[in-house]
């Protein structure tokens, strides 16, 4: 199959977007590709440990599935910084990473998409 990178730079629960972002990322690892996803800007929120939404899917938890399913899960490491996010407060299984770890999960993809 093939290998599809996700971007995903939205704040989660703000729209609709990350939780499609998601879901896509779900329906592509049971076909079988293999899934990389890249957190930038608001979208490091998504990775974020004891969210409580109310009335609405809780993000974390379709992460931690998707993990689990085999998605590779990286977090922009100047995002999470200049948030004033700890990283221990983000899921143990996603990886910090940097401009070049985007750029080679672009470049190796067979397609990328953005939400």
């Amino acid at each position: 199959m093939t290998k599809i990178a996700v971007v995903i730079k939205s704040e989660p629960y703000s729209d609709e977007s990350v939780y499609t972002g998601l879901k896509f990322v779900k329906s592509a690892l049971s076909e079988g590709h293999n899934v990389e996803v890249f957190l930038v800007q608001g979208g490091v929120f998504c990775a974020l440990s004891k969210q409580n939404p109310k009335d609405m899917p809780n993000l974390y938890s379709l992460l931690e599935q998707l993990i689990s399913d085999g998605a590779r899960i990286v977090c922009c490491g100047t995002c999470v910084s200049s948030r004033g996010i700890d990283t221990t407060m983000i899921h143990p299984n996603v990886e910090i990473g940097s401009m070049q770890i985007f750029v080679e999960m672009i470049a190796s993809s067979n397609s990328s998409i953005t939400f």
